[in-house]
């Protein structure tokens, strides 16, 4: 009998030895998932952050790059008036031949201008469109986190749709 009572209270023992490590272990993985959720919270920041500051960058770029196309099409405009004083200046200097000759050179000229400002025009329509892609964009994380709900909402409900007609 004092066997089996010595057995019992090792028993006990033991048993609330296990609830103890129970409790910390619960305890432990309590913590273990609050710091998981802050690891969480801040990746989804700082990839959010990373993303908007992406966005800006590339916005400010397309911007730059539409500020030089607008400069570089001034300075060819300029390089045209330019060019035709240029001509005319030496037209009323010259011979009957000579102005044969400068009318050439100058249609050319214009006519290579002009490709330029095409060229130019078109570039400055393909920034243009990306820009208006990028400034489409959410502008914050909160927008960006809007509409991600909102597709993620989208999704689920055609998913459940797809799943009610099937």
């Amino acid at each position: 009998m004092d066997k089996l009572s010595t057995r019992e209270e090792i028993a006990v023992e033991a048993i609330a030895a296990l609830h103890d490590d129970m409790k910390k272990n619960t305890l432990r993985n309590d913590r273990a998932r609050r710091e998981l959720a802050h690891i969480i919270h801040m990746h989804d920041t700082m990839r959010n952050m990373a993303e908007e500051r992406e966005i800006t960058e590339n916005s400010s770029m397309f911007k730059h790059w539409s500020r030089d196309c607008e400069e570089k099409e001034r300075h060819y405009a300029q390089e045209i008036i330019s060019i035709g004083r240029v001509v005319r200046n030496r037209l009323h200097q010259t011979q009957l031949a000579t102005v044969t000759l400068l009318d050439r050179l100058e249609h050319h000229t214009l006519v290579s201008l002009a490709e330029d400002c095409a060229s130019i025009e078109a570039s400055t329509y393909d920034l243009a469109a990306q820009l208006s892609f990028y400034r489409a964009l959410p502008s914050t994380v909160m927008e960006a986190q809007r509409a991600l709900e909102a597709m993620e909402a989208e999704f689920t409900h055609e998913a459940a749709d797809g799943v009610e007609s099937s």
